[in-house]
């Protein structure tokens, strides 16, 4: 019973963690992978070139994963 309740726990606060997410940021609706000219290359290309120009701005740059 206990692995149970942990799960239901888990599952609220991923639900809790996401609607607070989409409240505070935008998500953009445009996947990179599984479309057609649209690849996990492209996304990783466009966040080095996001870090290239934080560092030459000498400006801290924070960057999060989310798969939702």
């Amino acid at each position: 019973m206990g692995v149970k309740l942990l799960s239901y726990t888990i599952k609220l606060s991923q639900r809790v963690i996401e609607g607070r997410l989409r409240g505070d940021i935008s998500i953009s609706e445009n996947p990179f992978s599984f479309m057609l000219g649209r690849s996990t290359t492209e996304a990783i290309h466009l966040i080095r070139r996001l870090i290239e120009f934080y560092r030459h701005m000498k400006r801290d740059l924070h960057v999060d994963f989310v798969d939702l």
